[in-house]
């Protein structure tokens, strides 16, 4: 005759068996580490966004200096800045990134205290709201709840493992990895996206006028007194030595700040850039405005009202190296005279026959 398992023991083998199935998940999230939480190692892993393995790096990549911001500063070419500013680099690009988490990055970074310098890169949309994070928040922290979450979560299990040694097996193959593939699991080309995309005059027009990656609405009602308490919120939460920050304003197009004097806003978001040199020079910090250089009136040069080519990545790099448009207060002037002039020159001539155009 069968004997019966009793109800105590079903419970027991019940729960012996999830626990058993929880350690071996846990375990294998472990080794894995999608994320780099725990280890480096320089592994072959799937690197398309810093979204999630951004903090990890942070913590347990070898750099000397970090380079943090937007989109915009997604397609920097690392090996330049090993060449042009002898540095040892990690990326960390996020699209839409804001001040709370920027913050956050650096605030990491310095617990860890490997860095040397950093390059960051100010959009001004960052200085008018509060931005949600684009990285989960458990990621930067350190405690049994945090890793026990990221050991779990949804993203590091559907999302990046099955990949993750998907791929470790495909670099065991005797084949080619397509280019592409190799981009997409090297640390240096982290959110790279240049290839991805078409450029040009026609296509920035085009989604201009189709209102694609068009820029939000901002709220003109106390704009310039946020876009104050957020520059004011950096400076006054920036750790260690203030001189090894380097801060830039990005090269939209000429067709942005068009954009931005028909919706009322230019000459907020150029006062405000002022406070903000102002406040970098009180803190000992530097930077750089590339925003009124020659080539942002030349639309073939951008896919859309901001997002640039890679080689403007490049020269940027350039110029950190020879510290060209490392603004004073005169440079500073001169810069916002000179957009203005920009902006003066493409409302007489481009807009006219961007408006006229058959294609519209």
């Amino acid at each position: 005759m069968k004997k019966e398992i009793s109800a105590e023991k079903w419970i027991i083998i019940f729960i012996s068996t999830l626990l058993v199935f929880a350690l071996l998940v846990g375990v294998i999230a472990y080794l894995v580490d999608p994320f780099y939480q725990f280890r480096y190692g320089n592994r072959t892993y799937f690197n398309n966004s810093a979204k999630f393995p951004g903090p990890g790096l942070v913590k347990n990549y070898e750099y000397d200096t970090l380079i943090l911001g937007s989109s915009m500063t997604q397609n920097f070419d690392m090996e330049l800045f090993r060449q042009e500013l002898g540095a040892e680099p990690l990326h960390i690009g996020l699209g839409g990134i804001g001040i709370d988490e920027l913050l956050s990055y650096i605030e990491l970074s310095e617990q860890v205290g490997k860095c040397d310098s950093y390059y960051i890169c100010i959009d001004q949309y960052m200085l008018t709201e509060a931005v949600e994070y684009r990285t989960p928040e458990y990621l930067f922290r350190d405690d049994p709840i945090s890793m026990l979450q990221y050991l779990f979560s949804y993203e590091a299990w559907i999302r990046y493992i099955p990949l993750d040694i998907a791929i470790t097996m495909l670099y065991e193959l005797p084949i080619a990895i397509p280019v592409k593939i190799q981009q997409a699991t090297d640390i240096d080309f982290l959110g790279n996206w240049e290839n991805d995309f078409p450029f040009g005059e026609d296509i920035v027009i085009q989604n201009y006028l189709n209102d694609e990656y068009g820029v939000s609405t901002v709220e003109l009602e106390g704009l310039s007194n946020r876009m104050k308490e957020w520059t004011d919120k950096l400076f006054g939460n920036l750790p260690g030595d203030k001189s090894r920050y380097h801060f830039f304003f990005p090269p939209y197009s000429v067709l942005f700040w068009y954009d931005a004097e028909q919706k009322g806003y230019f000459e907020i978001y150029q006062d405000a850039k002022r406070y903000f040199y102002q406040q970098a020079t009180a803190y000992g910090t530097k930077v750089y405005d590339f925003q009124s250089a020659e080539f942002i009136s030349d639309l073939d040069n951008y896919k859309d009202m901001t997002h640039y080519r890679a080689e403007i990545n490049d020269w940027m790099v350039t110029c950190f190296s020879n510290q060209e448009y490392l603004m004073n207060i005169e440079h500073l002037d001169k810069n916002i005279a000179k957009l203005r002039d920009a902006v003066t020159s493409f409302s007489t001539d481009s807009l006219t026959k961007m408006l006229e155009s058959p294609n519209r």
